[in-house]
């Protein structure tokens, strides 16, 4: 399996912290921009994580991501790994 680690320019960043965007931009933007690109890129899943106590777990659930498992840290909420086949 090759991991892609997400960085700052992440959409799911960009959504939780500006307001200004519009939902269903983001959406959208994931769907054609993020996930083609990782289709042409050869994979057939994707895969992101989000703290339990935050909206965004229901946004990519929207999107079709289901649960695939599970992070528990110590000092920190529980973190929902999703994946979804492309």
């Amino acid at each position: 399996m090759k991991i892609q680690y997400a960085d700052e320019t992440d959409y799911s960043y960009i959504f939780e912290r500006d307001r200004h965007i519009h939902p269903s931009l983001v959406e959208t933007k994931i769907k054609e921009n993020w996930e083609h690109l990782m289709k042409q890129k050869g994979f057939d899943t994707v895969m992101t994580s989000t703290q339990s106590d935050e909206h965004a777990q229901h946004f990519y659930r929207k999107l079709g991501y289901v649960d695939a498992g599970s992070l528990l840290l110590e000092t920190q909420p529980l973190e929902i790994i999703l994946i979804k086949k492309i």
